[in-house]
């Protein structure tokens, strides 16, 4: 009996019993999105994050700009850290690999904290960058924040999340396409030489005793059609004698 229930057929039942496989995450796409999301994160940093005005005794108006860097300067350290993280998971040994991935969730972390606290010291990094700008820390009117803290911290989320993705998949790259190289198609092609073997019966020596020259005779000519006819015939596993 094959097990099979008799509602089902030989096809389903063997579906049935394969294990599902597990999609693993390319490490080449992992990486190209490390970088991406850090490369956007130096971005996002080096933006305008607010915009404030002040006025001097010679101009009554001076337009305000303050860059994420003078808000939070942790935000540029945190997107080195993804992309030395991201390229870290490319040379890496399978350890270093969720190594890297920890630093790199780690890395996303430093930037969303610094973000978050950057928003909340946008007024002081305006009042000194009037400071910079005319010599007194006076601002006129309120300080407009950009979009861009929201974004760099959104940024920072995604890489949070890419580097605890990569902790878990990390182990499994490189043992994925091992499997499916020339060992197995090695495997297959030994199966079909020894099948065909064991079904003639006959020894391979005579085989090759047909092709092969012998020391003492003449050479064959390559263009007898019986010397092309067994070469066929040893190409498609059958035994020529």
């Amino acid at each position: 009996m094959s097990g099979v229930p008799p509602h089902m057929s030989q096809d389903e039942g063997s579906s049935a019993r394969r294990p599902t496989r597990v999609v693993v995450p390319d490490r080449r796409a992992v990486v190209l999105l490390g970088w991406a999301l850090g490369l956007g994160t130096l971005a996002a940093g080096g933006a305008v994050w607010a915009r404030a005005a002040t006025s001097s005794a010679v101009e009554a108006h001076v337009d305000l700009a303050v860059a994420g860097g003078d808000v939070a300067p942790g935000v540029a350290a945190g997107g080195l850290v993804v992309l030395t993280s991201a390229l870290a998971l490319v040379l890496a040994g399978p350890w270093l690999r969720r190594a890297a991935a920890a630093l790199l969730a780690l890395g996303g972390l430093l930037v969303v904290t610094s973000a978050v606290a950057g928003l909340r010291s946008v007024a002081r990094a305006a009042r000194a960058a009037a400071q910079d700008a005319v010599g007194v820390p006076e601002l006129d009117g309120p300080v407009t924040v950009t979009a861009m803290p929201w974004v760099t911290a959104a940024l920072g989320v995604l890489v949070v999340v890419l580097g605890a993705w990569a902790v878990v998949v990390a182990g499994r790259w490189g043992a994925a396409t091992a499997r499916h190289d020339a060992p197995g198609r090695r495997g297959v092609g030994t199966a079909s030489v020894g099948t065909s073997v064991g079904t003639s019966g006959a020894a391979p020596g005579p085989a090759r005793a047909s092709v092969e020259p012998s020391a003492d005779g003449p050479a064959l000519d390559g263009d007898d059609p019986d010397l092309h006819a067994t070469w066929d015939a040893l190409s498609r596993g059958e035994d020529p004698t």
